[in-house]
């Protein structure tokens, strides 16, 4: 911050808050952004398709990961969970891991 800049103000909020407000919760903006990649796929735009073969990619990855660790593999994936998985996608060639 600099001198004369006024102090700035976050504020955190749960799924309480956000679904009082009418905005989609963490599990439902995952499903909404599979319905909008799906419909567009469904009208033709080839980068929703592949998109959306990069989400149900991604989603089969996160419950089979669960079903080997026990736990419900049919339990909602929140979009902070996918979001989290597709970044390590993204950087996994610069991982230390990425030779195993």
């Amino acid at each position: 911050m600099t001198e004369g800049t006024p102090p700035r103000t976050a504020f955190l909020m749960g799924a309480g808050l956000v679904a009082d407000a009418g905005l989609p919760t963490a599990n439902a903006l995952t499903t909404e952004l599979r319905r909008h990649l799906a419909d567009a796929a469904a009208d033709g735009d080839t980068t929703s398709a592949q998109l959306l073969s990069v989400y149900n990619f991604t989603i089969g990855g996160i419950r089979f990961q669960r079903g080997i660790l026990d736990a419900d593999p049919d339990a909602p994936v929140d979009i902070e969970e996918l979001s989290g998985a597709l970044c390590s996608l993204q950087a996994r060639s610069t991982s230390p891991l990425a030779p195993y």
